[in-house]
């Protein structure tokens, strides 16, 4: 995936994206590792989070259809709202 698509580094997390015209709609995931936190309640509102961002970004700006992989690599996405993840998105995007 990574040899054919695209990555974007950022400060808070890495969007690896492969374009695939044959997928009628963007597809993404979000990946936490335990590195960030041992806790599952912080994975999972980070990912909560990013997913609802995400999805609140391609109602606004039409996407190109393929797979938008998100690598998180800071815990402080836990403490910020999906308006302030939203931003992070658009400026990595």
């Amino acid at each position: 995936m990574v040899k054919a698509g695209t990555r974007v580094n950022g400060m808070y997390f890495d969007i690896k994206v492969l374009i695939d015209e044959d997928l009628e709609f963007p597809k993404f995931s979000v990946v936490v590792s335990k590195k960030i936190s041992k806790k599952a309640v912080v994975r999972n509102r980070i990912k909560r989070i990013t997913r609802e961002a995400f999805r609140n970004i391609m109602k606004e700006i039409p996407m190109q259809n393929g797979f938008y992989l998100f690598l998180v690599k800071n815990p402080d996405l836990y403490k910020m709202k999906t308006q302030d993840v939203e931003e992070l998105i658009k400026k990595q995007i």
